[in-house]
């Protein structure tokens, strides 16, 4: 009889349609709160973006991008590796 020890996973990703929603995000630390956008190689602008205000119950809101819009600068984004990162950020006590 084999025993598997190791901790159980605390989140878990549901079905969704698009094909790798995890992998690569964009994101902004701004006055206003957190933007982020997903983040593809070659990919010049995007036509939305969510941005979590800052706060105990943060609540995300989707916007889309004006092409004349300079207050946000994507070139200085950080690129991070997955959603999971971002909902552990939001569990945090700190917070």
């Amino acid at each position: 009889m084999a025993t598997c020890v190791g901790l159980k996973p605390s989140f878990v990703l549901p079905p969704i349609p698009h094909p790798h929603p995890y992998e690569h995000i964009a994101i902004i630390a701004t006055d206003e709160g957190l933007v982020m956008r997903p983040y593809l190689t070659g990919l010049s602008h995007s036509l939305s973006y969510i941005r979590i205000p800052w706060g105990k119950h943060p609540n995300v809101q989707e916007l889309q991008h004006d092409g004349n819009d300079s207050s946000i600068d994507w070139k200085s984004s950080v690129v991070i590796y997955g959603i999971v990162g971002i909902m552990e950020l939001f569990n945090g006590t700190e917070i």
